[in-house]
């Protein structure tokens, strides 16, 4: 079993935001999952209950409750209710 970091990026990185994460940091680590080849990051927000979706061209998209996350093309037939994200 290889030890350490692995040398390639997930499809799909999810990012747990808590209030201790700095918003430059933050980005910096998504910058380097798309120059890695990772194709999509989700930032969670507990305190807002919301999820922002980004993609290695720039664009983002914030889901909220009431919103379901879905994507056809890197997960197809995936598709969860924001809402369940933060429900116990």
């Amino acid at each position: 079993v290889p030890t350490g970091f692995l040398q390639f990026a997930p499809d799909l990185a999810v990012e747990i935001i808590t209030p201790y994460v700095l918003e430059m940091d933050l980005h910096r680590k998504i910058h380097e999952y798309f120059a890695a080849g990772g194709r999509m990051v989700w930032t969670v927000y507990p305190d807002s209950k919301s999820v922002v979706v980004h993609h290695p061209h720039g664009h983002s998209r914030t889901y909220r409750a009431g919103d379901t996350l879905r994507d056809l093309e890197l997960l197809p037939g995936f598709e969860c209710p924001v809402v369940d994200i933060f429900t116990l």
